[in-house]
């Protein structure tokens, strides 16, 4: 799926890294402390971590999943358009270990950004809180131009040769 993982992974790393400095800027706030970005196979409607920045966590580092059993990130994919969760302990099944790895790292509200080309998903964009709504309707309008912008930079990474 990709050539030259490891250097592909430090770029995109790099990307991440200036995307939560940017995204903590524009909200002022450190509170918004975790990136990461998954790729995704169409040809087999799995999903995988590819990079991360801000704090490690074991479980969320590795994770895969199959996009037909998590309806939130499915709806997202659908449509290619950006969900919040407000308070992740709001949620459980069918999400619950993704889910439920976020609320043990701590992390209490998620802002999902889509990556989409055309009518093709590529994989998605995730930035965590350790707050409760974090993402309340002015930080994201705060963040929008930027969070448009951010997958077309992975995106172009991705399918960049290294």
């Amino acid at each position: 799926m990709l050539r030259s993982t490891t250097k592909r992974e430090a770029r995109v790393t790099w990307l991440l890294e200036a995307a939560l400095a940017q995204a903590q800027r524009l909200t002022g706030d450190a509170t918004l402390c975790r990136v990461s970005m998954a790729v995704y196979d169409s040809g087999t409607s799995m999903a995988a971590a590819f990079a991360q920045v801000g704090e490690p966590h074991t479980i969320l580092d590795r994770y895969q999943w199959d996009l037909r059993d998590t309806p939130l990130l499915a709806a997202a994919a659908r449509d290619g358009q950006a969900r919040t969760i407000g308070d992740l302990r709001d949620y459980s099944d069918p999400d619950a270990d993704y889910l439920g790895a976020l609320r043990g790292a701590g992390y209490l509200s998620a802002l999902t950004v889509p990556m989409v080309r055309g009518h093709q998903i590529s994989g998605f964009v995730f930035f965590h809180a350790r707050a409760a709504f974090f993402f309340t309707p002015d930080v994201v309008t705060r963040l929008t131009a930027f969070i448009a912008d951010m997958p077309r930079f992975l995106m172009r990474e991705l399918e960049r040769d290294l």
